[in-house]
């Protein structure tokens, strides 16, 4: 999500460097911090902003990077054009396809990515009550701000909360107690298994299992007919 507020806040605001450093390599089209640099020396120079700094030094550029940044100038342009013309909500679906973002997230195969990209769906979901144009933009910039901050502020390390997550996306993560549902035969494994399938979740069932800092007394397993089933 933080990405595409990155997009979305450089076009409501084209002299956000902190935007533009990181819309600009996700998803990568080849340029680099060293690329960088003479955008960013043109703006200094000129306060124009960083996107009429990328059309104007687009002469001395060359291959690759020269391409990118023409497209991202023709992007840009057009998308300022379109959000004074679509909903929002119209609009963002339109922008995550042609920034590329949702195929980057969509073409790589991996649980994270998935959920990234259903994350996008969420966030133009999000958007549905801000009307259109520049102004509902700069509204809904404000919102997702504060949200963010207030979750910042909520949410730490220290606080008891509750994680939901799968277990593809918990590797590499502890946590103090796990508890595992729908741990029964059919659904985890599930039916039909070949038996390479079988063994991958065996040993996904273990990276469960060992999530839990101390064994064996938190990790707890239910099935998902009955809330006291307890194994």
């Amino acid at each position: 999500i933080k990405n595409a507020l990155a997009w979305l806040s450089f076009l409501h605001n084209p002299y956000d460097t902190a935007a533009f450093a990181r819309f600009i390599v996700i998803p990568p089209r080849g340029i680099g911090k060293k690329n960088l640099a003479p955008i960013l020396q043109q703006n200094d120079q000129h306060q124009q902003g960083l996107l009429q700094a990328m059309h104007n030094v687009l002469p001395v550029l060359r291959g690759k990077v020269r391409s990118a940044c023409e497209t991202l100038v023709a992007l840009f342009t057009q998308w300022t054009h379109d959000l004074e013309k679509l909903s929002l909500i119209d609009f963002f679906n339109l922008f995550i396809h042609q920034s590329g973002l949702w195929a980057y997230y969509t073409d790589r195969d991996s649980s994270e990515n998935t959920e990234r990209a259903l994350n996008l769906s969420e966030l133009a979901t999000s958007m549905i009550h801000f009307g259109q144009g520049k102004n509902a933009l700069e509204d809904f910039l404000q919102s997702s701000m504060l949200n963010t901050q207030s979750e910042d502020q909520n949410i730490s390390d220290d606080v008891d909360k509750v994680t939901l997550m799968t277990v593809h996306n918990a590797k590499g993560l502890e946590f103090r107690r796990v508890i595992l549902v729908g741990m029964e035969d059919g659904l985890f494994p599930w039916e039909d298994q070949e038996e390479d399938n079988l063994e991958e979740e065996r040993r996904l069932f273990y990276v469960a299992l060992t999530r839990a800092q101390k064994l064996p007394n938190t990790c707890l397993l239910y099935t998902s007919d009955a809330a006291d089933d307890l194994i």
